[in-house]
């Protein structure tokens, strides 16, 4: 069989057999595609005078067990071979850039230490400070959803969770769905069959949750969803949804995911595998407090203006407001 040979200084490609032989079945020259010369050396005379022509160019660099390997032409027979020709100087040239690339690779490590540490020292921001665990007058919730619908594309609530401002939970249930789960959604919600074997039936949590949340502030991400799977209706002046926040919007006006809004605004990295919906919760009550002044003034201005509407509709149609 041919064997395909290097030559790394001419740069050109050749094949020969075990006897050295470089022709193909026709008597002819053969060459591989692709190689970098443009030459075929159809013969070895030529090949050995270019290892010849290499090994006087370079007289001082070269050994004399290199001077011998150069000066034979059946040497060229095995690509392994080819190092040989690598003289002295590039030999420590290609060292240099072995150690350079260490250095870097090192000191990169060093850096993601660094930081890995820095992060451990810095405290998170999500773990509660106090531990007070009353019913404050705002409440942050989050939900975690099961597939329910033969195809499990129908959402049902599996587990829902209530904190206060102090980050405490004050409420955390697993929920029965009422028709069968057919999709646990494991790898999002956390939620596992054996959650559900002793949790508790959706009215009665329906019920409680309603009772904490009546009259006060709730804060969360895209409540819409929750509130849905609650099959509960809030005031909207009491909402504060992270998820249609004007300065947590994108460009595009739309709204961004809770673990970029947590990154972004909070520096902390959540939900980076199973969801947990008290880490959520949190995370979204951070971001109201960081911002409540802000956000609080925006909702009275929206306030007035609608108020103002209201009195402008009056005096224009007193007769329709009266029959």
């Amino acid at each position: 069989m041919p064997v395909f040979h290097y030559d790394r200084f001419t740069g050109c490609t050749w094949t020969g057999t075990s006897t050295g032989q470089r022709f193909n079945r026709l008597n002819q020259p053969v060459r591989k595609q692709g190689s970098r010369s443009s030459v075929d050396y159809s013969a070895r005379a030529d090949m050995q005078t270019k290892v010849s022509a290499r090994a006087q160019t370079y007289p001082l660099e070269c050994t004399a067990k290199q001077s011998k390997v150069l000066d034979s032409a059946k040497y060229w027979e095995h690509e392994f071979h080819a190092r040989a020709l690598v003289t002295p100087l590039e030999q420590e040239e290609a060292k240099k850039k072995k150690k350079k690339k260490k250095k870097k690779k090192m000191g990169r490590k060093r850096k993601e230490r660094s930081n890995e540490e820095s992060d451990d020292s810095m405290p998170n921001p999500l773990v509660p400070t106090s531990s007070d665990c009353s019913v404050t007058d705002t409440i942050a919730m989050d939900c975690e959803m099961v597939g329910v619908s033969p195809l499990g594309n129908k959402s049902a609530l599996g587990r829902v969770t209530l904190v206060n401002k102090c980050g405490n939970v004050i409420y955390d249930e697993y929920v029965r769905p009422v028709d069968r789960v057919v999709d646990f959604r494991t790898a999002i919600s956390g939620i596992r069959p054996r959650d559900l074997r002793k949790a508790k039936e959706f009215r009665l949590v329906q019920k409680k949750v309603a009772e904490l949340i009546k009259g006060r502030i709730l804060v969360g991400h895209a409540l819409r969803n929750d509130l849905r799977a609650l099959l509960l209706s809030h005031s909207k002046k009491d909402l504060r949804d992270t998820s249609e926040y004007q300065p947590f919007l994108n460009r595009e006006g739309r709204s961004k995911a809770l673990r970029h809004l947590a990154a972004e605004f909070l520096g902390v990295k959540i939900q980076n595998g199973e969801h947990c919906p008290v880490e959520d919760a949190r995370a979204a009550m951070l971001l109201y407090q960081k911002y409540k002044k802000e956000w609080e003034k925006s909702i009275k201005d929206f306030i007035r203006l609608k108020e103002k509407q209201k009195k402008r509709k009056q005096k224009r149609n007193p007769r329709r407001e009266k029959l």
